[in-house]
C-alpha cells in the first residue's frame, strides 16, 4: 500500500471512528453534479490541392463544466469552549458514467481531519492548494467573476489550479474579523522513503481581507522537485 494511500485510508478510519463514536456529532453527505452539452465544429479544410476535408460538427456531454461533480461525507462535534473537531472526505467522479475521476483511488479531492476554533484551525490530510480555486482551504477562487469555472473561460492561467496535494499540514488563523492567514505544506509528495531533501514539497502562505465591499488576496506558492526531477530549481507561483 503506498503512503498516499494509507494516509487515506488512515484518516477514513479515524474519521469513521469520529462519527460513530460521538453522539453529539453532526455528520452529513453532501454532493453536487456539474455537466455540460458542448457542441464543437471544425471546419472546412484543405488537406492538399485536390483534396479538401469536410467540416464536422460533434455534440459530446463533459463532467465538470461549471466546478467539479463531487460526493462526500463531512462532520463536526463540537468539544466545548468554542473548540470543535471535523473530518471531510470527498471524491470527484466523472457525471456521464459514474466512474471515480482517479479511477480506483477513493476520496481523491479532499480527505482531511480538522481542529480549531473561531480563530484558529488545523487540518492535515489530502488538501488543495492555497491557491488551487478549489477546497476549503483555497484563498483565490473567490476572486474569480466566473469562480475558476467553465475550464479556460475561468482561472485557467493560474499555474497552481486544480493542484492538490496528500500528506498536507494547513494552519489558518483568523486573527481579527475580515482577516485571514494561512500557511501550508506538505511531508513530500513522493511515495519513496527516500529522505525529505530529495521528496518532491509543496509550502504557501496566503492571506485575505474582506470588509463591505472590499476584497484583497495575496498568496504565494513553492514548488521544490524531486530529486529525480530535470529541473532542480524551485518553482514560485504568486
Amino acid at each position: 500500500m503506498s503512503g498516499s494511500t494509507s494516509l487515506k485510508f488512515a484518516v477514513l478510519v479515524s474519521a469513521m471512528g469520529l462519527a460513530l463514536g460521538a453522539q453529539a456529532a453532526n455528520v452529513t453527505l453532501y454532493g453536487s453534479i456539474s455537466t455540460g452539452i458542448v457542441v464543437s465544429n471544425t471546419a472546412k479544410l484543405a488537406t492538399s490541392a485536390t483534396e479538401t476535408q469536410s467540416s464536422v460538427t460533434s455534440t459530446s456531454m463533459q463532467s465538470a463544466w461549471y466546478g467539479d461533480s463531487i460526493v462526500g461525507l463531512t462532520g463536526e462535534e463540537d468539544l466545548g469552549n468554542g473548540w470543535s473537531v471535523g473530518f471531510t472526505l470527498e471524491n470527484e467522479y466523472n457525471s456521464d458514467s459514474g466512474q471515480l475521476a482517479d479511477d480506483g483511488v477513493l476520496f481523491d479531492s479532499q480527505a482531511y481531519l480538522r481542529i480549531g476554533n473561531e480563530w484558529l484551525n488545523i487540518a492535515a490530510g489530502n488538501l488543495g492548494g492555497l491557491a488551487s480555486a478549489g477546497g476549503d482551504f483555497d484563498m483565490m477562487g473567490q476572486f474569480d467573476p466566473l469562480e475558476a469555472a467553465f475550464g479556460v473561460g475561468g482561472m485557467g492561467a493560474f499555474a497552481s489550479r486544480d493542484y492538490a496535494t496528500a500528506n498536507a499540514l494547513v494552519v489558518q488563523l483568523t486573527p481579527v474579523k475580515g482577516l485571514t492567514l494561512a500557511a501550508m505544506a506538505n511531508l513530500g509528495e513522493d511515495d519513496s522513503p527516500a529522505r525529505w531533501s530529495k521528496r518532491k514539497h509543496y509550502y504557501a502562505i496566503g492571506a485575505t481581507y474582506t470588509q463591505d465591499a472590499l476584497a484583497l488576496g495575496a498568496t504565494i506558492e513553492m514548488y521544490k522537485p524531486g530529486n529525480d526531477a530535470p529541473i532542480k530549481d524551485n518553482g514560485y507561483t504568486y
